[in-house]
């Protein structure tokens, strides 16, 4: 972050200094008063559970040279600058922070591989541009106006993501950030227990174009029942997809080790490669390479930076372990993504038997039981041989799974994930595909050390 006065800041937010310190200036941004360090300005947001005015003393104390707040905090000397509501003083920082670059953004959101696209896209567009990008998950209404922060001299493009709960906050972040190119990956139903339905899902998904720049471009998947038919006159709108869309996958041939596709872009034909064995992957990549050709990078830079990509957390990691090939697909779950790693497991592990060790996917509400059980049906209908599961709907795993052909004997229910981190290397011998999969909250990181740790023999 580039630096920045009080007075300059006071003026920002249209705040008033109550107190005066000694620096003069900020060079950094928290909500967190446990990250507060030196010039760096610690805002004092109301939580649902915390507020952050009891934490703004320890941030004066970690260093932090300024705090903002809606009433004068005792005991922190340095600058105070009084405002009525924190959260708007936030966004009203990084707007104007954000103003000062005058360079194109992308934004962009979806049910599933935001994070993901996310990181291809930056590593592309990172070969001709000094590119800024949204650090970890840091997505969300509180985590966007940090990410702007991140700006600094020099940089010539930024991707940021877009996460969301609830209704509205996908327009708050947009009209924020305003791009100029937004993506949504997809619509599926994380987040329907508290949004009630798909149609909900993707009325939420698209406040992503609230804040697009007049004449600005939206990529959609082609391939999503919500964008098959999907028009807007108000912006350029291209579909990306393997089956439907004006930018498309052919030739896709996968393996152990990524996917080789072909796509047709001006009349030429370019072939291209991801680490990551599955179709979702393909369906990210489309979305970069787009991007890239959209800003004007050739097919050697596009090419160059998702070569580079390397995936982050435990997704879809293949890797052979004890006599085993495991895939560890455990930073997060939801009904469309581990569908996708049940085709993986089956399309690599030709003849070898199929395992599948499955948590629960959470934020599903009434559709839970329904979209579980349909997993499990998944599971038999791609060759799964043993299915271990557990979590409060590992039954439904079982039942889909049992409704479907699988052997009764071989889909376990266990009570408590860790009856199955004891246990889980005992099912498994040499020769095995086995996928560990689960929702983030499940932690079935556990699950993978303890396959790794534990020796199959």
């Amino acid at each position: 972050m580039n630096s920045i006065g009080i007075d300059t800041l006071s003026k920002m937010i249209n705040g008033k200094i109550i107190r005066w310190g000694k620096e003069n200036e900020v060079s950094g941004v928290v909500i967190d008063s446990r990250l507060a360090k030196k010039r760096s300005v610690f805002f004092a947001l109301d939580g649902t559970e915390m507020n952050g005015h009891d934490f703004a003393l320890s941030a004066y104390k970690n260093g932090a040279c300024a705090v903002v707040v809606k009433r004068e905090i005792e005991g922190a000397d340095c600058f105070q600058i009084k405002v009525e509501d924190t959260l708007k003083a936030l966004y009203d920082m990084a707007k104007s922070y954000k103003d000062r670059f005058d360079i194109p953004f992308v934004a962009l959101t979806g049910s599933a591989g935001k994070t993901t696209t996310k990181d291809m896209t930056a590593s592309v567009l990172s070969k001709k541009y000094k590119t800024m990008k949204t650090i970890g998950n840091f997505n969300s209404t509180t985590g966007v106006p940090l990410t702007l922060f991140n700006l600094e001299q020099g940089d010539e493009i930024a991707v940021v993501e877009m996460g969301m709960n609830h209704k509205g906050e996908i327009e708050k972040i947009s009209e924020l950030v305003e791009p100029d190119l937004a993506m949504i990956t997809n619509v599926g139903v994380t987040h329907i227990e508290n949004l009630g339905s798909k149609e909900n899902i993707f009325k939420a998904k698209t406040e992503i174009t609230k804040g697009l720049k007049k004449g600005g471009t939206l990529l959609v998947n082609g391939d999503d029942e919500f964008f098959k038919d999907y028009t807007n006159d108000e912006f350029n709108v291209v579909k990306v997809g393997i089956n439907h869309g004006d930018f498309r996958a052919a030739d896709i041939l996968y393996s152990s080790k990524g996917a080789k596709f072909m796509v047709d872009y001006n009349g030429k034909n370019y072939t291209f490669c991801t680490k990551i064995p599955a179709k979702y992957s393909v369906y990210n990549a489309l979305f970069a390479i787009y991007t890239g050709f959209h800003f004007g990078l050739n097919y050697e830079q596009i090419k160059e930076g998702l070569d580079d990509f390397m995936p982050t957390g435990n997704r879809m990691k293949i890797e052979e372990v004890n006599g085993i090939t495991l895939i560890d697909d455990t930073y997060n779950s939801n009904p469309e993504a581990l569908k996708e790693a049940l085709g993986l497991l089956n399309r690599i592990g030709g003849n070898n038997r199929k395992v599948a060790v499955l948590g629960d996917m959470l934020e599903l509400g009434e559709k839970s039981e329904e979209e579980h059980e349909a997993c499990g049906k998944a599971a038999a209908e791609n060759g799964v041989e043993l299915l271990l599961a557990c979590g409060d709907y590992a039954m439904h795993y079982i039942k889909g799974a049992g409704e479907n052909g699988m052997d009764p004997g071989k889909a376990l229910y266990f009570f408590e994930k860790n009856y199955l981190v004891e246990e889980v290397f005992d099912f498994l011998k040499e020769g095995d595909f086995v996928l560990v999969k689960a929702s983030r909250g499940m932690k079935f990181e556990d699950v993978v050390d303890a396959i790794k740790k534990g020796g199959v023999f």
